[in-house]
């Protein structure tokens, strides 16, 4: 079972900036992340089966609550430049070479 926690580090005039986000499987740590605006990520969700804009980079635009409360991140792609919403899991560190 996944659990995924994250913490908001950094509110700059009632926008979040920056969060800590710590993803469990089964209680073992699988990944943690610290996402902040303007950093670069690749989409690489935790749950397999999920497909929606996997292996693409991105670059943080904001922080946002949806309308069940659930905190998700807007998004920027860079192959075309539009906005778009993912997950906080989705989300992995670029590996660089």
């Amino acid at each position: 079972m996944w659990g995924i926690l994250h913490e908001v580090i950094l509110v700059d005039e009632g926008e979040v900036r920056k969060i800590n986000v710590t993803i469990l499987k089964d209680t073992q740590l699988y990944r943690k992340l610290n996402l902040t605006i303007g950093d670069t990520f690749i989409v690489e969700p935790v749950k397999k089966n999920k497909k929606k804009h996997r292996g693409r980079l991105v670059q943080i635009h904001s922080f946002v609550d949806d309308f069940r409360g659930k905190l998700r991140v807007r998004v920027k792609f860079i192959d075309n430049g539009r906005l778009g919403f993912v997950e906080l899991d989705d989300l992995n560190t670029v590996k660089q070479g």
